[in-house]
């Protein structure tokens, strides 16, 4: 009985990440139609990456680029008949400016070439990974981890909505091994370069901060004052200061009661306040309960609270590895919109955790563990990422 005991416990979790790779396939397998689809021209539209061609399109022809996506699109034939978003971009004015080449193009050729250069991403993302894995990994398991990430539900949205969190990955992934290894000017100026383009991963910057790591701080300030500056002088500080003010807000409270927006921000509006009327053909759930004094306790208590709590989290671990990657998660459940295809940011926490358990022998219960959160966080949830964020401190404290 012992001796089928330990071979159980040898084999079961050395055939987790197979699992897991055979159930990415087959889901991949069966949206391949679905993503197929959405390239049609009667689809082109729905894409969230509208959203960024017509802030393009709209600094080179000198037009508000913070108008409702609809007004904006009706400043060029191509687009003029897309029945598009209602709000104006959720996109920050450097990227606005980071993209404008994009707006030479027309509307189809750019999202067939951001479709190009989001595969190019997602594949040197997962050779990143690989090489920072190392030779500990066999190549048949490096082939089950690459494809693994590659047909996870993530890049699968991520490539049918054409959004941004391919290229960020990247980003992300040079500034993690820049800081890993303590070159704070690299690690910090690309940090800056990723805040300018998206607003998240701020809670790296307090965390540096925090460690008083002067240098990354400094660089990533620099690079997000000059991104402004010159966003500013391309569309005008006024623009730049209606998306902070207005522009950027709205679209926080357009989706604050999304079903499929996975931000603690959404907790306060889900259980406590009105639902609202159903926008752009979304469904929204009624208010648990409704109080208005709860909603706004929770909805600034709540992701203040686990900001706070992860830091200090991150700040006693004993690996830098593992404190980035908690403050990655928590990036995600504080942004105030987030949907299922940012997860693709969250590979770098999985990565981490996958390579701790195999440091660690793999040991059974942790490593089924692992497998479940990676197939519950390829589907999305809240849960899911705070439990990633529990397995990350669990495995840092485990000694060697």
């Amino acid at each position: 009985m012992k001796a089928k005991t330990s071979t159980l416990s040898y084999y079961l979790p050395r055939l987790v990440f197979p699992v897991m790779l055979l159930l990415n396939l087959a889901n991949f397998a069966s949206k391949i139609k679905w993503l197929s689809l959405s390239f049609a021209d009667s689809k082109l539209c729905s894409r969230d990456f509208i959203s960024v061609y017509l802030l393009a399109k709209s600094v080179l022809a000198g037009i508000t680029p913070y108008l409702p996506l609809r007004e904006l699109a009706a400043h060029w034939p191509d687009v003029a008949g897309c029945n598009t978003f209602i709000h104006p971009s959720p996109h920050p004015p450097a990227l606005a400016v980071f993209f404008a080449p994009v707006g030479l193009l027309t509307y189809k050729s750019a999202v067939f070439l951001w479709l190009g250069l989001q595969m190019a991403c997602l594949t040197f993302a997962v050779c990143l990974l690989l090489k920072w894995w190392g030779n500990a990994l066999a190549p048949w398991r490096k082939f089950v981890v690459g494809a693994g990430f590659l047909s996870a539900g993530p890049v699968i949205y991520e490539l049918r909505a054409g959004q941004l969190n391919s290229l960020l990955l990247v980003l992300l992934l040079l500034s993690w091994f820049s800081l890993r290894k303590e070159k704070d000017l690299i690690g910090g100026a690309l940090l800056g370069v990723i805040v300018s383009l998206k607003l998240m991963i701020w809670p790296v910057i307090i965390y540096l901060l925090l460690r008083r790591r002067w240098v990354a701080l400094v660089a990533a300030g620099l690079v997000i004052t000059v991104t402004h500056a010159i966003a500013a002088l391309a569309i005008s500080a006024s623009s730049v200061i209606n998306y902070y003010l207005k522009a950027g807000p709205s679209v926080a409270q357009f989706y604050r009661t999304d079903p499929q927006n996975i931000s603690v921000w959404t907790l306060g509006w889900r259980l406590f306040g009105q639902s609202g009327e159903p926008a752009a053909g979304r469904t929204f759930y009624p208010a648990l309960w409704e109080a208005p004094f709860l909603v706004e306790l929770t909805t600034y208590a709540v992701p203040a609270a686990l900001t706070a709590i992860v830091l200090a989290v991150a700040l006693r671990a004993r690996s830098f590895d593992t404190a980035f990657a908690e403050l990655i998660c928590v990036s995600l459940l504080v942004n105030p919109v987030a949907w299922y295809h940012y997860l693709v940011i969250a590979f770098i926490p999985v990565a981490i955790a996958a390579r701790r358990l195999q440091q660690l022998g793999l040991p059974t219960g942790l490593t089924l563990l692992g497998g479940a959160l990676f197939l519950i966080q390829t589907r999305g949830g809240v849960l899911s990422l705070i439990g990633l964020i529990w397995l990350l401190w669990k495995l840092d404290r485990i000694e060697t």
